[in-house]
């Protein structure tokens, strides 16, 4: 969990809620920004914003077996813009999997991530 600038989490009787924020200054290529929620644990992302000073857009994949599965991908992301995102139906991070980013042309940016993990 080196790349995460902030993480916050709090228990609650239905899994554990996190939020955190990651930023880079350049592309980035299967980055993982989540670790492994562990074995038979998963974890949820309810909500995403996203923001880059280049037109760009991220992808979310996941790593259940070493080969990427692509779980999220945006549209355009306007420049100087921030995208809120919120789920209706939480993405999910499958158990033993590790969340890795991709994005393309988004120069600096920062994407912050919601959720829960499994109790």
């Amino acid at each position: 969990m080196a790349d995460l600038t902030t993480f916050k989490a709090y228990k609650k009787d239905y899994g554990t809620w996190f939020n955190f924020t990651t930023s880079y200054t350049a592309t980035q290529t299967d980055k993982t920004i989540l670790p492994s929620a562990g074995t038979g644990k998963s974890f949820y992302l309810t909500d995403m914003v996203i923001s880059g000073t280049n037109v760009g857009s991220i992808e979310l994949s996941t790593a259940p077996t070493g080969t990427s599965v692509t779980i999220f991908k945006s549209v355009s992301i306007p420049q100087d813009n921030v995208k809120v995102i919120n789920l209706i139906t939480p993405l999910k991070v499958t158990a033993s999997s590790t969340l890795r980013l991709t994005s393309v042309g988004m120069g600096t940016h920062s994407l912050t991530l919601s959720g829960y993990k499994d109790a």
